[in-house]
């Protein structure tokens, strides 16, 4: 668990430091911008954590934020950051696999690993919690519901409204 404290406190405190070089709103997006200082506000909760999945989850943020900021910046269009449906602590999904989820197939986000082992026939890396082990998108939380970012735009969003709403 200290090891993903760490990583997801080195994530954060990049993320911080980009912030803290300045921003100018001539030409950042004001939405933008609010999005990645929500990112860095979500991480920053999630790292007081001690649950492995708001570990992962401030890891993830943490990631994407970046991501969003890199993109103000050099005022290019980068392909959002997206981690791996099945792992979120693998590299980033830069394709998609078809995988069976319950009774239907649906195309998700997966890195180079779990991708490579998909097409081969056999089961991905997948993310697995708790005592029993379970897969992780088969629990009924924040991080099951969007795929720790996998299948949603607005993972920080989407977490700080769970957050709020679980008060």
């Amino acid at each position: 668990m200290e090891t993903l404290r760490s990583d997801a406190s080195t994530h954060l405190t990049t993320l911080t430091g980009a912030l803290a070089r300045g921003h100018s709103r001539d030409t950042e997006s004001p939405d933008g911008i609010e999005s990645v200082l929500l990112a860095r506000t979500v991480a920053e909760t999630l790292l007081r954590s001690d649950n492995v999945a708001d570990l992962i989850g401030a890891v993830v943020v943490a990631r994407t934020g970046l991501r969003d900021l890199e993109q103000l910046r050099t005022k290019r269009t980068l392909k959002a950051y997206r981690p791996c449906f099945f792992n979120p602590v693998h590299q980033p999904a830069y394709d998609r696999a078809t995988w069976r989820v319950g009774h239907a197939t649906v195309s998700l986000p997966a890195c180079s690993t779990c991708l490579t082992a998909i097409r081969a026939g056999r089961e991905p890396e997948v993310l697995r919690l708790g005592r029993r082990r379970q897969a992780y998108y088969e629990r009924d939380d924040i991080w099951a519901r969007t795929g720790f970012g996998a299948l949603v735009d607005d993972l920080a969003a989407q977490v700080m409204a769970d957050r709020m709403g679980s008060r």
